[in-house]
């Protein structure tokens, strides 16, 4: 007996109509089978386009695979015919491909995850960094803005000057992160070459305007210290267990602690120390 055949639903939203939004559950994904649709974040109640999607692209599929909820809005710009695609549907299609292209196909979504969190918390910080995030952000996805309007969103969205936006983009471009162009009418287009190159030295920058800023501690574990030592993890495992190395280097991860606390049993403490 053959499968029953799939029956896919159509949704038309108008010019301006809402798809989904930032925020709310997500239980089916879209394909887009005519217009085109804006992808949305709100940033301090302002609203910032990150992409536009056309037919044939597919929007709202990471709450469906993550279970979490929307990343992102997705509104219509024109009208537009969508093929809806439950979780179910979504969720049989992924399973049927080949283990390798669904492997990729999470991992690329965990990684768009990660990222959007580290653009949110990036944005809460002091107003150079902010400024900066928000400046790499934007240019991502309009490469030739024009300096005028870059300055607009970041205005609408920081409230800061136009001098305090005019003396952080005179800093960056004298260290060559960002680059403006003279464009007809008097106009500038601003423009970054290498984004990673930016972040890492807007980073750098920040650390000479704020040198009393406190910074964050970076840990590593056993096994990356021993590598940087030219050692092995069982000689540092040695010396911490004879006192040779302070305890205060030393911390566990509370949850993962827990976990293994749980498989092993309060029981295990209690019982001797095996010698040799």
């Amino acid at each position: 007996m053959g499968d029953k055949k799939m029956e896919l639903k159509i949704v038309e939203i108008h010019k301006g109509g809402t798809i989904f939004k930032e925020g709310y559950e997500g239980n089916c994904a879209y394909l887009i089978k005519s217009g085109t649709v804006n992808i949305y974040k709100m940033i301090k109640n302002k609203k910032i386009s990150l992409t536009k999607m056309t037919a044939g692209q597919i929007l709202g599929e990471m709450a469906v695979i993550n279970k979490e909820t929307r990343s992102a809005s997705a509104e219509a710009l024109e009208f537009c015919e969508l093929i809806q695609i439950d979780d179910l549907t979504l969720k049989s299609a992924l399973n049927k491909s080949m283990p390798i292209v669904k492997g990729m196909t999470e991992q690329l979504i965990h990684r768009c995850r990660e990222k959007d969190k580290e653009v949110r918390e990036q944005m809460s910080g002091d107003i150079f960094l902010s400024m900066s995030h928000l400046i790499n952000l934007i240019l991502s996805q309009h490469p030739d803005i024009y300096y005028a309007d870059l300055s607009k969103i970041i205005k609408s969205i920081l409230c800061v000057s136009q001098l305090k936006i005019d003396t952080i983009v005179k800093k960056l471009c004298n260290l060559q992160l960002l680059t403006i162009i003279p464009a007809p009418r008097n106009k500038k287009i601003i423009s970054i070459e290498d984004s990673e190159r930016f972040i890492k030295g807007a980073v750098a920058l920040d650390k000479e305007i704020n040198p009393n800023q406190e910074q964050e501690d970076e840990y590593i574990d056993i096994f990356e210290f021993a590598k940087i030592v030219d050692s092995n993890p069982e000689k540092i495992f040695d010396k911490i267990g004879k006192g040779k190395i302070p305890k205060s280097f030393i911390f566990i991860s509370k949850e993962q602690a827990l976990e293994w606390l749980d498989d092993v049993g309060m029981n295990y403490f209690k019982s001797e120390i095996p010698t040799d």
